[in-house]
């Protein structure tokens, strides 16, 4: 594989990612993601070299795209809808609730990331656009709202940022919830049974 670094500044910690062409995997888009125009690569493969997380830019073909980090690991979406639908995202929520200023500026670091993502003309198209620009600037992890408050949206979101960037305010609270961020078995084929 060739790795490649996408270092945004600002405090944000740098990507690390796997470009679209230097996969050595076999490997389906996930149906979810109708614009594959906004992927860029794929981050944090598991053991057997399986992307766990797509990495996307926050424009495509069909406009804005907020969510960065995106799980396509099946092992890892099964856990995570698994955790979802036993009540998860409102014990994440009531969790984060002590860790308000560290997610607001998680929040942040995901605008700034998604900012410097931008090419100098998709830049200045933002500039130009109120409604692209609150979409990209105005946004936190995966277009969540954060400005009076916020909540955890879904375990997936999470997961994948928390894998793309190496970094979550929650990780610890995140590795107990979900559990084994690898599957046991001989290799998933890279099959994409995913919820964005």
């Amino acid at each position: 594989m060739r790795w490649q670094v996408h270092a945004p500044g600002g405090g944000c910690p740098p990507v690390f990612y796997v470009p679209p062409g230097s996969l050595e995997v076999p490997w389906t888009p996930p149906d979810r993601i109708r614009d594959l125009s906004v992927v860029k690569g794929f981050c944090a493969p598991c053991r057997r070299g399986f992307p766990r997380v797509l990495f996307c830019g926050p424009l495509g073909a069909r406009g804005p795209f907020p969510t960065t980090f995106w799980l396509v690991c099946p092992h890892l979406a099964v856990r995570c809808a698994e955790r979802e639908s036993r009540g998860a995202v409102g014990r994440m929520e009531l969790a984060m609730g002590s860790r308000l200023d560290e997610m607001r500026v998680y929040h942040l670091m995901h605008a700034r990331l998604r900012g410097s993502l931008l090419g100098p003309w998709e830049a200045s198209r933002v500039r130009r656009d109120p409604g692209l620009l609150r979409a990209i600037w105005g946004r936190g992890v995966g277009g969540a709202g954060f400005v009076h408050g916020f909540g955890a949206k879904c375990l997936h979101l999470h997961v994948a940022s928390w894998l793309g960037l190496g970094y979550h305010p929650m990780a610890s609270w995140l590795a107990l919830e979900v559990g084994a961020l690898e599957c046991g078995g001989p290799g998933c084929g890279g099959e994409s049974l995913v919820e964005g």
